[in-house]
């Protein structure tokens, strides 16, 4: 069966890059569709991320995770330099591995037109974004869907 492997880094700035893009008619309501279908992906890291966090910073003496303030004011996890890097690691584990959308019937022609818009943008990408617009290329051409 075909499939598109993505690593899971790459979901949130494919998603973000697509939501940006004007499409028109059916091009815009395939494009939402798959973003849709990586969302589901996107809750399940963001539930692990929390599952992580939870496991590696510090308690409170109810055994709760304990939160700080960052520089920006947002409520964050505290951690310990140690399990700061822990939990980095691990996280950075799982961003690398694959997400696999295997290709069916209901959602070929929309990952064909979503493939069409990856490969043939007219948009200009530089530093970070371009190696990742690049390795979004390599997952596309190597799906096959005709």
């Amino acid at each position: 069966m075909e499939a598109l492997k993505l690593k899971n880094r790459h979901l949130i700035p494919l998603g973000n890059w697509l939501a940006t893009l004007e499409l028109s008619g059916s091009d815009s309501r395939k494009r939402t569709r798959f973003v849709v279908a990586l969302q589901g992906r996107l809750d399940e890291m963001e539930k692990e991320r929390i599952k992580l966090a939870e496991k590696y910073c510090k308690k409170n003496n109810k055994g709760k995770p304990k939160m700080k303030k960052d520089a920006s004011g947002q409520q964050v996890y505290d951690f310990s330099k140690e399990n700061r890097d822990k939990f980095a690691n691990e996280m950075n584990e799982y961003f690398e591995e694959d997400y696999v959308l295997d290709v069916l019937d209901s959602n070929k022609e929309e990952l064909k037109a979503i493939k069409d818009v990856v490969l043939n943008t007219e948009e200009k990408f530089s530093g970070r974004q371009a190696t990742e617009y690049d390795e979004w290329c390599e997952a596309f051409e190597a799906l096959n869907l005709d």
